[in-house]
């Protein structure tokens, strides 16, 4: 019985894991919010050769810190390879958790979903925010669906079910997340959840990436699903 009961905690903890690159700016608040969270969870965080203060800023709050190589996408599947809970989330390093996020999450895959993810907002001005909001509305729509196009900036799923769709792909430099979401519409229900939310920074749409980032993301994203490929370059944004 206590091994049973130790295998159900295990298969119902969560492993929130975090790539970064030259976050020191933004990491500490997505900590903090990851850390004070009630529900069982742990902290990775995979690190692409940042120079300045971000891996010292992750060991403060994680429990792993991992150097990797650069690319999201290759940083997301090494941090769930040493995951230990059944439940992987990804989170970007810029995107704050609400204060009951993780039980939400944890509630939707105690219900049999495999794969999730959570309602983003934005701290940045009205034009931000209602760019987050369309996105945010894109991912309800798509999911009820059944072609769930989720975002990475806070994506969930079963151990199970990433292991099954053989994770991201590492080829693709943007909408790996996208990809990836589709692919595990075939294997299970997949959720966007509504009181699970969380708060991404604007940094996306400051400057020229005001007109660009959406363009980029908008012609990758038919690219992706008319070619099944994406640009083979996407800058960092810092």
């Amino acid at each position: 019985m206590f091994i049973l009961l130790i295998t159900r905690a295990i298969g119902f903890m969560i492993s929130v894991i975090v790539p970064a690159y030259q976050e020191e700016k933004y990491i500490e608040g997505t900590l903090h919010s990851i850390a004070s969270q009630r529900t069982p969870h742990e902290i990775i965080v995979v690190d692409s050769g940042s120079t300045d203060k971000t891996v010292a800023i992750a060991k403060k709050y994680a429990n792993h810190v991992i150097i990797g190589p650069r690319g999201v996408s290759k940083a997301r599947n090494l941090g769930a390879s040493r995951a230990k809970g059944g439940i992987l989330l990804f989170l970007d390093a810029d995107t704050r958790l609400a204060p009951n996020a993780l039980d939400v999450i944890q509630r939707a895959f105690k219900r049999g979903t495999a794969c999730v993810c959570g309602n983003v907002s934005s701290d940045g001005p009205v034009y931000a925010r209602f760019v987050y909001r369309l996105v945010s509305n894109a991912a309800r729509v798509s999911s009820f669906l059944g072609k769930p196009l989720f975002y990475g900036m806070c994506f969930g799923c079963t151990r199970k079910a990433f292991e099954n769709s053989g994770g991201f792909r590492e080829a693709f430099s943007i909408g790996e997340d996208i990809n990836l979401s589709l692919r595990m519409g075939t294997l299970g229900r997949c959720v966007w959840l509504r009181d699970a939310m969380v708060v991404t920074s604007w940094r996306r749409l400051k400057g020229k990436w005001i007109l660009l980032a959406p363009y980029t993301h908008v012609k990758n994203f038919f690219k992706m699903v008319l070619f099944g490929k994406t640009d083979g370059y996407y800058p960092p944004m810092r």
